[in-house]
């Protein structure tokens, strides 16, 4: 899906860089070879080596769960490679950056345990969020991943041209200086 849906929050950090551009990659855990959840790890690992081909950068860092941080992608695919296969979960996030500026951001959507809606169903999404510039090599080299691996892209869906405000935004929007911490009354 290229844009947003109105059911997937931005993260904050993507915001805050100005990466307005969001390219979500639904990966199926259905397979015809397993019987359980399948996170398609060779798959994603492929997707975050086209993130980082398609962007001049210094830095990755990939927060695989609340107490596993890498580094580098290396180490993060050698850990989940070395993972019994019905184990491996994507990473919550991961950060591309050149000098210390968030270049790519790819964060991941972890619909498979609670369900979702179309077209996420029972999905790890992979959401891109990159600069408009650099939205459209991203698409380029993320569809030339996927036929390199012989993966056909189901369909492409073009989400709404912005991030759809949530209900707190919105609200804030509305009440402006009555959200926040509480103070005392003085009656």
């Amino acid at each position: 899906m290229r844009g947003y849906h109105p059911l997937t929050p931005v993260p904050e950090a993507a915001l805050q860089a100005s990466l307005t551009a969001r390219l979500a990659v639904v990966l199926d855990t259905a397979s015809p070879d397993h019987d359980t959840l399948h996170f398609p790890a060779e798959v994603f690992l492929s997707l975050l080596a086209a993130a980082t081909d398609t962007v001049t950068h210094d830095a990755v860092e990939v927060q695989a769960d609340a107490e596993n941080r890498y580094d580098n992608l290396d180490p993060f695919a050698a850990h989940l490679r070395a993972a019994a296969e019905d184990e491996r979960l994507p990473p919550l996030r991961v950060l591309i950056l050149h000098r210390r500026q968030l270049v790519i951001m790819e964060e991941t959507e972890f619909w498979a345990f609670c369900g979702g809606p179309a077209p996420y169903g029972d999905s790890f999404t992979a959401s891109f969020y990159t600069e408009p510039a650099t939205a459209e090599r991203l698409e380029q080299a993320i569809a030339a991943a996927c036929a390199r691996l012989r993966i056909s892209i189901d369909a492409r869906i073009q989400g709404a041209d912005r991030p759809v405000p949530t209900w707190r935004r919105r609200l804030a929007g509305i009440l402006p200086g009555r959200l926040g911490p509480s103070r005392p009354r003085s009656d």
